[in-house]
């Protein structure tokens, strides 16, 4: 019972994670990125200069600091996550 208990926990913290990066991107990332940004617009990109997990979570840091979103590096990783798993697919 406890080990549904801890599985049940984890998935659900997976869930509010996933949650809050996406929220977190729509409240502070699309004033800048206006343009639509579908699964199309990523793959599609010829120049691209997110190609590493790392790079990406460089980049959300990058853009959190210089936009002064004041997020914690686990709501960066949270944002990093949403995008990676809904748009740039990288390992």
């Amino acid at each position: 019972m406890k080990k549904i208990i801890l599985i049940l926990s984890a998935f659900s913290f997976a869930l509010l994670l996933a949650n809050e990066g996406q929220e977190l991107h729509q409240e502070s990332c699309l004033s800048c990125h206006i343009i639509k940004h579908d699964k199309k617009f990523y793959s599609s990109r010829v120049n691209k200069k997110i190609k590493t997990l790392a790079s990406l979570k460089t980049q959300v840091k990058r853009c959190s600091s210089s936009q002064g979103a004041g997020w914690f590096p686990e709501e960066e990783t949270a944002v990093a996550k949403w995008l990676n798993d809904s748009y740039y697919h990288l390992k």
